[in-house]
């Protein structure tokens, strides 16, 4: 695997896990800490290093439904939204489950299937 597809496997790992129900999401990965803002910053690592390492440009779909995944979970982030940040938001709050349709619209645009 050269290291093109190794960083794109690891933005499709991330995006497909953000896709997965909230708990499946939430097993995922190690225990302890604070899973659920460790869920946007795997995606953030994983989307930045491959933005950075492109060979070829993906499409127009494609870039913007990373994109739009990306900017649904930078609107989270910040003190006054700390509530989106617990394990009970993950599993319950529409904005998880904005994410979660999102991640799935991006997964589909790769054409990246569940594991």
């Amino acid at each position: 695997m050269t290291r093109t597809e190794s960083i794109e496997r690891l933005l499709a790992d991330t995006v497909l896990n953000l896709a997965r129900s909230a708990d499946r999401a939430l097993a995922q990965g190690p225990e302890g800490g604070d899973r659920p803002r460790q869920l946007a910053i795997e995606f953030d690592d994983a989307y930045t290093g491959y933005v950075a390492h492109l060979e070829q440009l993906p499409s127009h779909a494609q870039l913007e439904a990373l994109q739009a995944l990306d900017a649904a979970l930078a609107a989270m982030s910040g003190p006054a939204k700390a509530e989106l940040w617990t394990e009970s938001a993950v599993r319950s709050h529409p904005r998880w489950t904005e994410i979660r349709a999102l991640a799935r619209a991006a997964s589909t645009q790769f054409g990246w299937l569940p594991t």
